[in-house]
């Protein structure tokens, strides 16, 4: 057996099938089985059969069927690579790196690893900086809590507009990896687009922060940062960790598209809330 293939089974046994796929399609047990509408061609009888026990999936309409990678790489055009990556994420497991890293792969990942560190960072200045004390009490007057901000890693930007800047030029980034990060203005490089803002991170899949979103507190100002990391496989949703860990079972779900909106319904665990970003609705649309 391959190292890859131990990878495989392990993210298998970790992850259901039945809830990934209830990411796509409501999902209802039937004895051991969940049948739905199948999500890769319409119908009106169900005829998408989910066994979470052999981790396979069959479709008896269109005949599709697989495993948790072939469900991915079809619904969402991934390669294995791509789905491996992601379901790794999901089951906790790191990858280790396969061969030597291109040049864009590695910025790839040093965007990733940028956006990781910055969101704790805007996260533990909300919560332990005086500077940032009238955004927390704002929160916490929208009833938010001290877990739910960390859950979520929101954040706080300090109102100096070349704080940022300078935070990260003393950890040695370049000029031009700023200037591609998305995190700044193109008229005025060192001015950041979340100056004085609520800051709210936006994860992939796999939990990993792709972007960032901001909230000026004085006004329902939301502005979206251009991420150098593409959007164009799926659109993303600030609450797609927490869907991945609902029951199949749960199927009442809230599309919202104002940030503030996502939090008080998730505490109310009435329904799985999706929090869909207006801007990257646009974007998602004119790439395609």
């Amino acid at each position: 057996m391959t190292d890859y293939d131990q990878i495989k089974n392990e993210i298998k046994m970790r992850v259901s099938l039945p809830e990934l796929i209830s990411q796509y399609v409501s999902l209802k047990q039937n004895g051991t089985n969940y049948v739905g509408l199948c999500p890769f061609h319409n119908e009106k009888t169900p005829s998408f059969n989910v066994s979470a026990d052999k981790g396979f999936f069959k479709c008896f309409g269109c005949g599709k069927g697989g495993d948790h990678f072939t469900f991915l790489m079809e619904k969402e055009n991934y390669t294995f690579p791509e789905a491996l990556r992601i379901l790794a994420g999901m089951a906790g497991i790191e990858l280790e790196p396969q061969g030597k890293l291109t040049p864009a792969e590695r910025k790839k990942r040093e965007f990733y690893d940028l956006y990781k560190r910055l969101a704790s960072s805007f996260c533990n200045i909300l919560l332990n900086k005086a500077e940032a004390l009238p955004a927390l009490n704002y929160l916490k007057d929208r009833g938010m809590t001290v877990e739910t901000i960390q859950d979520y890693q929101l954040g706080y930007l300090p109102d100096k507009g070349d704080w940022l800047w300078n935070f990260l030029k003393k950890r040695n980034y370049s000029d031009q990896f700023l200037a591609e990060s998305g995190l700044f203005s193109k008229k005025h490089p060192k001015f950041s687009l979340f100056t004085g803002r609520l800051v709210f991170p936006i994860f992939d899949r796999s939990g990993r922060v792709i972007a960032f979103s901001g909230r000026q507190i004085s006004a329902p100002n939301i502005s979206t940062a251009p991420t150098p990391l593409s959007f164009t496989k799926a659109i993303r949703f600030s609450g797609f960790r927490r869907l991945q860990q609902k029951s199949v079972e749960k199927t009442r779900y809230l599309l919202l598209k104002e940030t503030l909106m996502c939090f008080p319904c998730i505490r109310a665990e009435s329904s799985t809330v999706l929090l869909l970003w207006a801007r990257l609705l646009r974007m998602h649309r004119q790439s395609n």
